[in-house]
């Protein structure tokens, strides 16, 4: 292999993530002084099918640009470019391949394979592509946990432990989870020594994601769907889930969990998997208290909640959570709060008895993924900023392909790694097993 050069196929061009995200990372940031495209991979069967196909996704694009959310509209004009990008790259040399009758992964012609495809999709290609020498970036989720009728089935993650298994000791593995390549999270990683040796150990995490979002929306029913075997639970507890076992930290019993689904309204048909789920569990590791617990809330279409639902999130989450005169969320809710104990009922990882916090409280470290900011109470009515960013939106794509590189160069797994992701999944298909989503739903939607 070139030393200088990963080369590598792209699988699934026309993806959200990768026309916002990857397509742009390498365009922009100069990693093409990095990484060498081999090919492109779809199921168009030529070059002339792919660029008239590019075409059409980018005037659908172009027509989505009025949508109010600023985030959106700021991945939709990237995925536009994209298109054209790629339009024009196809135009002038870079190389196509049908994945439907080409070779896949095998070939010696390349180093990588770098995967964007649907979530059903992915076992297909992890397996081809580790059965033939390939080191991979993989969007996540790496595998589906669910079946057809969304019930807990652990099939492919069994089938991918044992491609791990039998393939994983000389391949570098990379899970492209971007919770964890946000600058705010990655200085988390990088500190949370420092807060144990400060404030105690861990024994409380607690996350949230809420979002506004629109159900009417092409892109999201398509991902939060039975046919997609994917649930908000699969699609962002693999995010925070990650932060657990990227410090080395390990889902015990699952203690609860409950689903929510965005009912019918109008001309807009229920959605077919959870659109909002709560669940709590127990935590080990060597940074955590011997009684550590997490809880985590993920709320889509967050505008369209009832009010006792609302009161329930204002309560679990106080005046940080943004309401309108009219008692709605106001505002997307994305953080993770760390808390910090030096003893907890007798309960001490060091030896060392003291409370965390000089007003005898434990210490609340909390990483603010929309603000991009890690900041603790330690001290009273001042937060200790521990990292701020004045780009909260940077290029997380760019942290993730920097660090699948430096691994393919190191020969050494890097933070996000299959080993990791095989233990969220398997806490994720925890939760569907223990508390099956068609017994445990609750009502916290407006009809």
């Amino acid at each position: 292999m070139n030393h200088e050069l990963i080369k590598f196929k792209q699988y699934g061009y026309t993806a959200e993530w990768a026309l916002a995200k990857f397509f742009p990372a390498l365009f922009d940031y100069g990693l093409l002084e990095k990484f060498d495209p081999v090919a492109i991979c779809g199921r168009e069967a030529d070059k002339n099918q792919v660029r008239s196909r590019l075409l059409e996704e980018e005037i659908k694009r172009i027509n989505a640009l009025g949508e109010d959310r600023s985030w959106r509209k700021r991945n939709t004009i990237k995925e536009t470019e994209s298109c054209l990008n790629l339009y024009l790259k196809l135009g002038n040399g870079w190389n196509y391949e049908d994945i439907t009758t080409g070779s896949n992964g095998s070939g010696a012609d390349y180093d990588a394979g770098i995967i964007h495809t649907a979530n059903i999709f992915h076992i297909i290609l992890l397996k081809t592509l580790m059965e033939n020498g390939k080191h991979i970036l993989c969007e996540k989720p790496l595998v589906v946990v669910t079946n057809d009728k969304h019930q807990a089935d652990r099939s492919k993650l069994d089938e991918l432990e044992q491609l791990v298994k039998n393939h994983g000791t000389d391949l570098i593995l990379m899970d492209a989870e971007h919770y964890s390549a946000k600058r705010a999270t990655i200085t988390f990683y990088e500190r949370v020594g420092d807060m144990i040796a400060k404030y105690g150990h861990i024994s409380k995490i607690e996350g949230y994601t809420i979002e506004k979002d629109d159900p009417s929306k092409d892109r999201t029913r398509k991902l939060l769907s039975l046919n997609n075997r994917t649930g908000l639970l699969l699609d962002m507890g693999v995010h925070l889930f990650g932060i657990i076992s990227n410090i080395e930290g390990k889902i015990g019993a699952i203690d609860h969990a409950e689903y929510g689904v965005y009912p019918g309204k109008g001309n807009i048909s229920s959605y077919d998997t959870e659109t909002a789920v709560n669940t709590a569990f127990n935590i080990k590791g060597n940074h955590f208290v011997n009684s550590a617990v997490g809880e985590f809330t993920f709320v889509k279409f967050s505008d369209q909640l009832k009010d006792y639902y609302v009161n329930i999130l204002k309560e679990r989450i106080g005046d940080e959570l943004a309401i309108s005169p009219e008692g709605k969320i106001a505002e997307d809710y994305k953080k993770i709060k760390i808390t910090f104990e030096k003893g907890q009922n007798g309960d001490c990882k060091n030896g060392n008895h003291e409370n965390s916090n000089q007003n005898g409280k434990p210490t609340v470290v909390t990483i603010d993924f929309r603000k991009g900011t890690v900041t603790d109470d330690h001290i009273s009515n001042k937060d200790t900023i521990w990292y701020s960013t004045s780009n909260p939106s940077s290029e997380e794509y760019v942290n993730i392909l920097n660090d699948f590189y430096l691994a393919i160069q190191r020969h050494q797994q890097p933070r996000t790694n299959f080993e990791h992701s095989i233990q969220n999944l398997d806490a994720i298909f925890r939760v569907y097993r223990d508390f099956p989503f068609r017994n445990n739903q609750f009502g916290v939607y407006l009809p």
